[in-house]
C-alpha cells in the first residue's frame, strides 16, 4: 500500500477521489504542519503503488470498507478521523455505517449520492476530467492505444454494469490496474448511497464548493445524514487542490470541536 504522511499530532486518515492519488490531499504541507494534526493520505487498492484487493477486482464500497478496517488493524489504530474527497468521501461515509466504533468523525468534501443520474452525459464527465487532469489525459491516451474497446466504453455511454458489452470491455483490459481504474469509475456511476447515508451515526461535516459539479449531491447528502453539518465555501470540485488551506481548515476545525470519548 502506498501512502503519504505529513504533520504531527492526532491522526487524520485521508482518502482522495477518483482519479487522484493520496498525494492530491497534500498540496500545502506547511499548513498541515501547523495544524496539530498528522494527515495520512493513502492510495486506494490498485492505484499507483498500491496492490489490488484480489484478482476478482471486487472494488466496491463494502469490500473497500473491510480493507480499510484491515489497514486500521494492521496499524493498531482503534479510532480515527476520516477526511474524504468525492468518491473517497463516499467511502468514508459507507465505512462508518459498517464500523461506527472505528470512526471519531468525518469531513466529507462533495460526496456523490447518485452520481450517474446527476450527470447528463457520462461522456461529458470523462472529457471534463481529461480537460482538467494531465494524469487523466495520459491515461486516456494509453488506453486508446492498448484497449480500443475499453476506450469506447469509457468515452461512450458507459453501459450498465450488467451489460454484455461492458463485461467484454473489462475482460479485454488485461492490465489489472487499468481494470481497477475502470471498475472504480463504474462504482461511482452506479452507486446510490441514499439508504446508506441515512444510517450514518458519527459526527459529519459536509463541505462543498459553490461551483462544484455535484453540488446537489453534497446538499442531499447533508440532508440525509442525521445531524450532519453543511458548509458551503467558494470553490469547485477540486477544492483540495485549488484551495488546500480552506480544505484543511474546514477539516481540522471540525475535528477539534469533537469531544473526547470516555472509555468504559
Amino acid at each position: 500500500m502506498t501512502y503519504f504522511e505529513v504533520g504531527k499530532g492526532e491522526l487524520v486518515l485521508g482518502i482522495a477521489g477518483w482519479p487522484q492519488s493520496g498525494f492530491s490531499l497534500l498540496k500545502d504541507p506547511e499548513h498541515i504542519h501547523t495544524s496539530g494534526y498528522r494527515l495520512w493520505a493513502m492510495n486506494l487498492p490498485g492505484w499507483v503503488g498500491s496492490s489490488l484487493l484480489d484478482d476478482k477486482l471486487n472494488h466496491n464500497y463494502y469490500n473497500l470498507s473491510h480493507w480499510l478496517a484491515g489497514v486500521l488493524d494492521t496499524m493498531a489504530i482503534d479510532r480515527v478521523n476520516l477526511l474524504g474527497v468525492s468518491n473517497g468521501a463516499a467511502l468514508c461515509l459507507y465505512f462508518s455505517t459498517l464500523f461506527p466504533d472505528r470512526v471519531k468523525s468525518i469531513v466529507a468534501n462533495a460526496p456523490p449520492v447518485d452520481y450517474g443520474k446527476r450527470v447528463k452525459g457520462r461522456r461529458q464527465f470523462v472529457f471534463r476530467l481529461a480537460e482538467e487532469s494531465a494524469d487523466m489525459r495520459r491515461f486516456l491516451f494509453e488506453t486508446m492505444k492498448q484497449y480500443p474497446i475499453l476506450t469506447s466504453a469509457l468515452l461512450g455511454a458507459l453501459p450498465d454494469k450488467n451489460d454484455t458489452f461492458n463485461q467484454q470491455a473489462i475482460e479485454l483490459a488485461k492490465e489489472v490496474k487499468l481494470r481497477a481504474f475502470f471498475e472504480t469509475l463504474q462504482q461511482i456511476v452506479h452507486s446510490n448511497l441514499r439508504e446508506t447515508l441515512r444510517q450514518v451515526t458519527v459526527p459529519v461535516r459536509i463541505v462543498v464548493g459553490d461551483r462544484d459539479e455535484i453540488y446537489a449531491d453534497a446538499i442531499e447528502a447533508a440532508a440525509l445524514i442525521p445531524n450532519a453539518e453543511l458548509v458551503r465555501v467558494a470553490g469547485s470540485h477540486r477544492l483540495s487542490i485549488e484551495d488546500p488551506r480552506t480544505f484543511y481548515d474546514q477539516a481540522f476545525n471540525f475535528f477539534a470541536q469533537q469531544p473526547a470519548r470516555i472509555e468504559a
